[in-house]
Formats: C-alpha cells, sequence, structure tokens
C-alpha cells in the first residue's frame, strides 16, 4: 500500500489556529487518514452540527497530498 507525504499550506495551517480547539482533534485525525487513503468513501452527512471541512489536493505522481484550507463548511469556497 503506498503512503501519501502529507503537507499542510502556511494559511491552511493558519486557519486551523481559528478553529476551536473542541473540533481540531478529529480534523487532524482525518487529515493523517488521507496519507493512507486519500480518496475515502466513508464520508459522513452533515446536519445540524457545526461542521468543517479540509480542502487538499492529490498529486499521485509524487505521492503527496496537500492541504489547501481547513474553513467551515460556510466560508470554505469563498
Amino acid at each position: 500500500m503506498v503512503r501519501y507525504n502529507l503537507r499542510i499550506k502556511c494559511s491552511a495551517e493558519k486557519e486551523f489556529k481559528g478553529i476551536p480547539k473542541s473540533y481540531r482533534k478529529a480534523i487532524v485525525s482525518n487529515i493523517l487518514k488521507l496519507a493512507t487513503n486519500p480518496k475515502p468513501h466513508d464520508s459522513e452527512k452533515l446536519s445540524g452540527r457545526e461542521a468543517y471541512r479540509v480542502v487538499y489536493t492529490i498529486d499521485d505522481a509524487v505521492v503527496i497530498v496537500e492541504v489547501i484550507k481547513v474553513a467551515h463548511r460556510k466560508d470554505v469556497y469563498r
């Protein structure tokens, strides 16, 4: 099984620091899972709760996953 290298842009790291601490552990756990499975099929449906999105790119040629944005779902695509 191929293990991807994880990179996090400085801007995404700054955004992450602005997220409430109660959500950070789950977000970090999910980001770490991307190293072994960057294209997960078991995503959760989001409803009635605070939700954050992690936007990332995958480069299969050099085996890298780069996190480019971490933000609340209402702000992530702006």
